[in-house]
């Protein structure tokens, strides 16, 4: 056999091994990543949720190898559902350490609690930690009550817009703006106008 055909022989053996190893999981948790419960403290028959909310919330999976491809959305949604299953669930702790995210994630969480609560009719309280920022602090405002801790940063639900005014400078250079639109706000943030009411 030639050195060549035995490189081929390989590579064709490799390449048919692998794909029997290759796996792809679209968005569904893995076998061994199946919602499990686990008590944390006492005994008895009622139960408390705890909920961690932690890191960017949005609806894309991590970038890691060997990963879970669920992402925190579906997570959410997930252990919320089956929760809502639950006749022994008495109660939700959102354990919240997240600098906010995508608008659409953060909302579609902040709704799936409020769901929640509305079938459940159990109460929900939000343990902020680290951060809750942005969406992490619109996801807790769906709770009953809030906690935080003295050292935790909070607040900026929303977005700021800022913008320069550069119009009396570019009229002091002989410049001026003169814009063409289709709708009365279409140059809202333009720099080279004052703001109107």
């Amino acid at each position: 056999m030639t050195m060549k055909k035995f490189i081929t022989s390989i590579l064709v053996f490799t390449a048919l091994f692998l794909t029997g190893c290759i796996h792809l999981h679209l968005g569904r948790r893995l076998p061994q990543d199946k919602l499990k419960e686990t008590v944390v403290q006492g005994k008895g028959w009622n139960k408390i949720l705890l909920l961690d909310i932690t890191g960017f919330l949005n609806d894309v999976p991590a970038n890691k190898p060997f990963a879970p491809p669920v992402t925190l959305l579906r997570d959410v949604k997930e252990k919320l559902r089956k929760a809502s299953r639950d006749g022994r669930i008495k109660g939700v702790i959102l354990r919240i350490n997240s600098p906010g995210g995508t608008v659409t994630a953060s909302d579609t969480i902040y709704e799936e609690i409020r769901r929640f609560k509305k079938e459940k009719k159990v109460p929900v309280v939000a343990q902020m930690n680290d951060v809750a920022a942005s969406g992490g602090y619109y996801v807790a405002v769906a709770a009953d009550r809030i906690f935080a801790q003295p050292t935790s940063i909070t607040g900026s639900i929303g977005v700021i817009l800022q913008k320069f005014n550069l119009h009396e400078l570019l009229g002091k250079i002989g410049i001026a703006n003169t814009p063409v639109k289709s709708g009365a706000l279409k140059d809202l943030g333009s720099p080279f106008r004052p703001s109107t009411e």
